[in-house]
């Protein structure tokens, strides 16, 4: 930023500033080549994503139906969070929860149903985000509230 005619850029450097005939047009600022070489202005910016899951939700990695009819689990996901050093663009999905259908008390569960009613959430990464995964975490708690507890999960996810 500028202010009072001066360049705030964060360090104490010495700089020339060079306008083209007084104009504002292709005016140029000249600094040492060791500031360039060593990163001395380079910044990050991280992106955090938060998702509160209830306790009717579990986390569940998507299947996904390849070009052989075959199912696969997503390759960046683990237990449907994105996992670390992922590099992920706008479109991508970043936390996965299911939450499977209601069933009628004392109905039988056999082995290996599978219920076709299941309500998937998937959390995408905003427009215009696009990076690395530098964290991925799960935290889960237990609280206090009128007489019972309720487990609520957090799901941060950091991207840089």
């Amino acid at each position: 930023s500028i202010s009072g005619g001066e360049l705030d850029i964060g360090k104490n450097v010495v700089v020339a500033y060079m306008p083209f005939k007084g104009y504002n047009y292709e005016d140029a600022v000249v600094m040492s080549a060791r500031c360039v070489r060593e990163d001395l202005f380079t910044s990050v910016h991280v992106d955090e994503i938060e998702v509160d899951i209830d306790e009717e939700q579990m986390l569940a990695t998507p299947k996904v139906v390849g070009e052989d009819g075959t199912e696969t689990e997503l390759e960046y996901m683990v237990n449907g969070v994105v996992k670390e050093g992922t590099w992920l663009d706008t479109v991508d999905a970043v936390v996965v929860t299911k939450r499977a259908a209601k069933r009628v008390p004392g109905e039988a569960i056999l082995p290996g149903e599978v219920f076709e009613d299941e309500d998937w959430r998937v959390t995408r990464l905003p427009a215009g985000v696009r990076g690395r995964v530098i964290d991925a975490r799960v935290v889960t708690m237990d609280k206090f509230e009128l007489g019972e507890v309720k487990r609520e999960t957090i799901v941060k996810v950091l991207i840089a």
